[in-house]
């Protein structure tokens, strides 16, 4: 600190070759966020396997979703959340999507002759639901928004980790508050 304050009197920037605290704050962090990605990845799929059954990622993703696991490079893995990158974990729980094909809809509407041949249920299954609305919230004591804020927040915090940014002991802190 005292060399670097001294640089900094005299307009110098001190170049950073080696930075052990960010190394040392980093190897504790990630172990955490780790661990509870892996939480989080057996959440979802205890959930929907008991919720919506063995075929839940074909009815229940939406299709983005869909589509990042497509486009994984991970296609080895048994379990198909473990396709999925950190922060897809949390659109898939977060990201609204219609329960139906919106072109569904506008066949419903062309066959329709009144108003009356159209079902409020039927057409509440096109208002775009998150599945944590859907199959968490009732359960779960908690605010979806709150939880996808901090997961959000996590996933930065885990970025600057594994992309070998600096980390330092309030990073650190804040990953343990996040995870608590």
């Amino acid at each position: 600190r005292a060399v670097r304050a001294a640089a900094h009197t005299h307009g110098c920037i001190p170049e950073t070759i080696w930075d052990d605290v960010s190394l040392y704050y980093s190897e504790r962090g990630y172990p955490l966020i780790h661990r509870a990605e892996s939480l989080m990845r057996k959440l979802i799929t205890y959930f929907m396997l008991t919720r919506v059954g063995k075929e839940w990622v074909a009815e229940t993703s939406p299709s983005d979703f869909k589509q990042a696991l497509e486009k994984s490079k991970r296609k080895q893995q048994s379990d198909v959340l473990h396709q999925a990158d950190f922060i897809q974990l949390g659109d898939f729980l977060f990201k609204a999507y219609p329960n139906r094909d919106p072109h569904y809809l506008i066949d419903m509407i062309a066959k329709a002759r009144a108003v009356t041949d159209l079902k409020l249920d039927d057409l509440q299954l096109f208002v775009p639901r998150s599945n944590w609305e859907r199959y968490f919230a009732d359960i779960v004591d908690c605010e979806d928004e709150y939880l996808n804020k901090r997961w959000k927040e996590l996933y930065e915090l885990r970025c600057k980790i594994a992309h070998n940014a600096l980390v330092g002991r309030v990073d650190f802190e804040r990953v343990q508050t996040l995870l608590k």
